[in-house]
């Protein structure tokens, strides 16, 4: 960027950003100069770039419906996280993302301004695109605001060109760069920090002191280079407050905390219904086990014993049978007192 070259003077679309580049859509930073590359980079003052850091500003939500043909512009005050470890005070490149609803979103033209006041225009009218999908969290990126400072105020300004109606939802600011703090504070600063920043925060800080870099920290009534990650930034009124999200959870974990101390050696009421209801589910599918065992017979305690099937004769006539036993001498002799039977026949 250091040793580009401007190109084609005659195009109107040429702009001076805040760091002093030259930037053109159609031209990006100009033409590159091979020579005085090689010479910046064998120079002894030459220094390598420092660590890239992210700043991710709050999301705006703005739900507001544009008539056909209108414009529609929303603001984000950004400090770059100034003051926090991953500030940003040196800019490389700006993303933001954008949800919004639109019959055609290829009539839309969409434009973010830098706080130095560059234009970059991240997305043209387009005939082709003729998509009622709208953009839901699309990221759009420029490198127009290389070198600048984003400390300030951005905005985005969406525009139809065809006429349509649709609702512009929200939008965020992710800021890409280092950190290289060298912002001079002013020598009357710390007075009026101590003359205008009070507890409670009564009146707005940034409108008595409109270039200090300081914030107000609306509980203690002291100024801080910003505000702590326990609290919430307002960045239009220079204010820090204590989070009440944060409070809410910390007391919820401590109250938690407690009832875990107060309760230790004791068995909760989830625990002791867990196993009377695992007691009667192994009661349920033992009975249901043998009872299907005894069904299908497979063990040999669930088999019935079988009778021995007799086999009846049927149309039997049966007739009642008188037996005289047979008279001889050999049955009289038994007898003793009979001597020379007669036989009778």
């Amino acid at each position: 960027m250091n040793t580009s070259r401007k190109t084609d003077r005659s195009d109107r679309d040429w702009q001076v950003n805040g760091a002093n580049y030259h930037v053109n859509h159609k031209y990006g930073f100009g033409v590159l100069d091979a020579a005085a590359l090689v010479n910046t980079a064998m120079s002894s003052n030459w220094k390598t770039a420092a660590e890239q850091h992210k700043c991710r500003e709050q999301e705006k939500i703005d739900n507001k419906e544009i008539l056909p043909s209108g414009t529609f512009t929303s603001s984000i005050f950004s400090t770059g996280c100034y003051g926090k470890q991953d500030c940003v005070t040196k800019l490389e490149h700006v993303r933001i993302y954008i949800s919004l609803k639109h019959p055609r979103r290829g009539s839309l033209r969409i434009t973010l301004i830098s706080p130095s006041g560059t234009k970059s225009i991240l997305l043209a009218p387009r005939q082709k695109d003729v998509s009622s999908d709208g953009f839901y969290n699309w990221p759009f990126m420029t490198v127009f605001c290389w070198g600048e400072d984003p400390h300030g105020t951005w905005t985005i300004k969406v525009e139809d060109t065809l006429g349509f109606k649709f609702t512009f939802k929200k939008w965020t600011l992710r800021l890409y760069g280092t950190c290289e703090d060298n912002r001079e504070l002013l020598p009357n600063e710390s007075k009026i920090c101590e003359a205008e920043c009070k507890k409670g925060c009564p009146v707005s800080f940034s409108k008595k002191c409109e270039k200090c870099w300081h914030y107000c920290n609306c509980d203690t009534g002291s100024c801080v280079p910003a505000c702590s990650d326990t609290q919430s930034t307002d960045y239009e009124n220079k204010h820090c407050h204590q989070d009440l999200d944060e409070l809410s959870n910390s007391s919820l974990e401590s109250h938690d905390k407690k009832g875990k101390v107060e309760g230790k050696g004791e068995m909760s009421t989830f625990v002791k219904w867990l196993i009377i209801f695992i007691m009667l589910a192994v009661l349920v599918t033992s009975v249901m086990m043998m009872w299907l065992c005894k069904k299908s017979e497979r063990f040999c305690w669930s088999k019935r014993k079988k009778k021995e099937n007799v086999p009846i004769k049927k149309d039997v006539m049966y007739s009642r049978v008188a037996v005289t036993p047979e008279v001889n001498s050999s049955n009289l002799k038994e007898l003793g007192n009979l001597q020379n039977p007669t036989l009778v026949t």
